[in-house]
């Protein structure tokens, strides 16, 4: 009852959700580089590769922000990441052709960039709410960010159907 009751307030419900994305970006982190060894060598290597970086970046703002609210983070996972990263090893095999574990890196890369931009954009209009300026400048770094990524992945399934094509 007291983590339904923690959520009962903007404050609570803005700290749940900040501990849900600090908790997929985790996740995140220890899954790419296996996505990025599954990757056909290239653009989509480097593209998971370049990632891990920016996510690891993203985390680092995730604990400024908890130092600015004065929290830390809940122990947890985030079962959406899990199940977003979890489905990449369940569809696709080891063994499958490089361009159908490319396809499939893509889409999962594609639904996990949705997931955080939905997070975040709706973390970044609660500290508005909350006048969390100090936090604000943080979030929409990071949506920035997500959003560039997702563009990204975007241009690599176009690329890849282009060379089908």
């Amino acid at each position: 009852m007291a983590a339904a009751a923690e959520k009962a307030t903007m404050e609570g419900l803005f700290l749940h959700w900040l501990n849900s994305i600090y908790h997929a970006e985790h996740r995140l982190a220890e899954a790419l580089p296996q996505l990025a060894e599954r990757a056909s060598a290239g653009p989509l290597e480097q593209g998971l590769r370049t990632q891990l970086q920016e996510v690891k970046g993203q985390i680092e703002r995730l604990q400024r922000i908890y130092e600015m609210i004065g929290e830390t983070p809940s122990q947890g996972t985030c079962a959406a990441m899990d199940e977003i990263v979890g489905e990449m090893q369940r569809v696709v095999p080891d063994e499958a052709e490089d361009d159908l574990r490319d396809a499939a890196l893509v889409a999962v890369m594609k639904t996990a960039k949705s997931y955080e931009i939905a997070r975040y954009s709706t973390l970044l209009a609660w500290a508005k709410e909350l006048a969390r300026e100090d936090c604000v400048d943080l979030l929409e770094q990071t949506l920035d960010e997500e959003q560039m990524e997702a563009e990204m992945f975007t241009k690599a399934s176009e690329e890849r159907l282009n060379r089908r094509a």
